[in-house]
């Protein structure tokens, strides 16, 4: 058995996995909780390796990599020259593993195509994979929640609110929460469908991957035929980059 784990600014999520399965519960936990976290699924199952996926602290990296060596795991490193993608990034080493992971990912599920993953978590991230298996790039922007955040630890009197604020997206506000839930969540509806819009110009045939912890609620907003909601992408990701380096050691 295997365990995936995707350390991301606001939460770690680990999922286990063999060779040809993703089990179906995702385990969310923090750094400080990770190592009891993990524990309790080794009570369970056998995990021989793991493999992560990283943007915090290099400090919390490596003290989750350390937690896996104290657990008996096996931790799978790998190396940006050796991917199942082209990338066309100018700077890949500054390249976030969660981005790279979510486009090897979806590459992985739909071979040939062209696909743009939309990642809504703490920050948006827009990745585009073109049908000729190159990773081309794509945007960084603000998540919800962080606007929400950012509209209240900016000002004086503003409100702190959250997603679901208000039951549907709206355009002209009559209040103030009115006003803010349509600045930020109509923005970010109006912000995703201006993306698609103009990779759907430019390419041909484009599928639209939603993951992250706002994509269920912005995929009943968002008016594009083609999009699938997949919250596993960036796991899937990392199945395959485990599985390619466990190959190249001759352990499968």
């Amino acid at each position: 058995m295997y365990l995936l784990i995707d350390a991301g600014n606001t939460s770690i999520k680990l999922l286990l996995a063999d060779a040809t399965h993703l089990f179906p519960t995702v385990y969310t936990t923090t750094v400080l909780e990770i190592e009891s976290s993990i524990r309790e699924l080794q009570k369970k199952y056998t995990i021989t390796h793991a493999i992560m996926a990283c943007v915090r602290a290099v400090e919390d990296s490596n003290s989750i990599i350390s937690l896996l060596k104290k657990c008996h795991i096996q931790y799978i490193s790998w190396d940006r020259s050796q991917l199942p993608l082209a990338i066309a990034y100018d700077t890949p080493d500054t390249l976030g593993q969660d981005r790279l992971m979510a486009a090897i990912g979806a590459n992985h599920a739909y071979p040939l195509r062209n696909i743009l993953v939309i990642d809504s978590g703490t920050c948006i991230k827009y990745d585009f994979v073109d049908a000729s298996n190159i990773y081309q790039g794509g945007s960084i922007s603000l998540g919800i929640n962080m606007r929400f955040r950012a509209l209240k630890d900016y000002t004086s009197r503003l409100p702190l609110l959250e997603v679901d604020s208000c039951p549907t997206p709206i355009f002209t506000g009559k209040n103030t929460t009115e006003a803010i839930y349509s600045g930020v969540v109509t923005g970010v509806i109006q912000e995703i469908e201006g993306f698609i819009a103009y990779y759907t110009h430019k390419y041909s045939s484009m599928l639209v991957i939603l993951t992250g912890g706002n994509s269920v609620f912005l995929s009943q907003h968002i008016k594009y035929t083609t999009t699938i909601v997949l919250p596993t992408i960036i796991f899937v990701g990392l199945q395959q980059i485990l599985l390619l380096q466990l190959k190249k050691q001759n352990i499968l």
